[in-house]
């Protein structure tokens, strides 16, 4: 689906931030001027599910670990999540198991 995004620019001073109207974000001959967008612009998208807290206990002698995470859904529609633990060990990668769970919702 396509939704066109639309970035509205308030070119007029607001601010005298200029010593007899030299500021470099003011003037008529720089960039800035023409594109009236001063900073950093970011879209982006994120997924519908998020960990936001993971707890891991390791237990050395017997050679295993657990885990408690928290996952977080970010879309009301979203219903289901799978959590993959993988462990990476040197070149070796185990999958140490997969686990649906269903997503609860909490707006972050």
């Amino acid at each position: 689906m396509d939704a066109p995004i639309f970035l509205r620019i308030d070119n007029r001073k607001q601010h005298d931030i200029s010593m007899r109207e030299l500021a470099h974000a003011y003037t008529e001959d720089t960039q800035v001027k023409w594109n009236g967008v001063l900073g950093r612009m970011e879209l982006k998208a994120e997924n519908d599910v998020k960990l936001q807290q993971v707890n891991v206990y390791p237990d050395i002698a017997g050679k295993r670990i657990k885990v408690k995470a928290v996952l977080v859904r970010t879309n009301p529609q979203t219903t289901q999540a799978e959590v993959t633990l993988q462990v990476n060990c040197a070149e070796t990668v185990y999958i140490a198991g997969k686990l649906p769970h269903p997503a609860g919702y909490r707006p972050l």
